[in-house]
């Protein structure tokens, strides 16, 4: 009753939480706003001067990626509150993740990303919360590991080889998990009891989506994990 009960309390926060980002991301756009709009006059006023219209480019940039932000933060809100499975691109959504960590500064300075993404994946029926939640984490994870490191590199690939499959794999070059997490990571979350304390967002997505789970750990600390759904 009590595990219960501090599970549903901690819905509750995220929920708050959730809905003061929303509100946040919404407030950041109408200043973002009158900012870009005055640096696109400026610029028209300006651009015989090329020092100075270097830097109202490099303003307008800025902005509009706090812009993109903001977008999402309102975007993962409105998505993680729906409760009718919809068909989703997963390519798209985990586009959209990593655009969100871009506003960290660690993760967009320190450590090397390489994305692939191959549109031709087919959209499978789910709420995005399970996805938007364990890529989150995952990427989350990343970027705390490899601070201590000063940095890293993270490979994510979103791929279709077959009509009816997709996989999502994640590759990193930080410390590989230990060996009770890579027995969590083998076997699913299904043993050891204690599994979803090691990564509850990854079983989370497991208990809605199973997949077929490979992982290995290469040279060095290279760490793959490629999960594979059959349609």
């Amino acid at each position: 009753m009590t595990h219960t009960k501090n599970t549903s309390d901690k819905v509750k926060r995220l929920a708050h939480i959730g809905r003061l980002s929303a509100g946040i991301g919404h407030n950041i756009m109408t200043p973002l706003s009158l900012i870009m709009m005055n640096s696109d006059l400026l610029s028209m006023k300006v651009k015989d001067r090329k020092e100075l219209l270097k830097h109202l480019n490099e303003i307008t940039q800025q902005a509009s990626q706090i812009s993109r932000i903001a977008e999402i933060m309102m975007w993962k809100v409105s998505t993680e509150e729906q409760e009718i499975p919809s068909f989703l691109q997963v390519g798209s959504l985990v586009e959209e993740n990593i655009q969100f960590w871009m506003g960290d500064m660690f993760f967009k300075h320190k450590l090397q990303k390489d994305l692939r993404i191959n549109s031709q994946t087919p959209p499978i029926k789910g709420i995005p919360f399970h996805f938007t939640s364990f890529v989150d984490e995952w990427i989350s994870s990343t970027i705390e590991r490899a601070r201590p490191h000063g940095g890293g590199k993270l490979r994510i690939v979103v791929d279709s080889p077959e009509e009816n499959t997709f996989f999502i794999l994640f590759e990193d070059s930080l410390p590989p998990p230990t060996g009770t997490e890579m027995e969590v990571l083998k076997n699913g979350c299904n043993s050891p009891p204690s599994s979803q304390e090691y990564f509850p967002a990854f079983c989370r997505l497991l208990s809605h989506h199973p997949a077929e789970i490979e992982i290995s750990t290469g040279e060095g600390e290279n760490t793959t994990l490629r999960l594979t759904w059959n349609l």
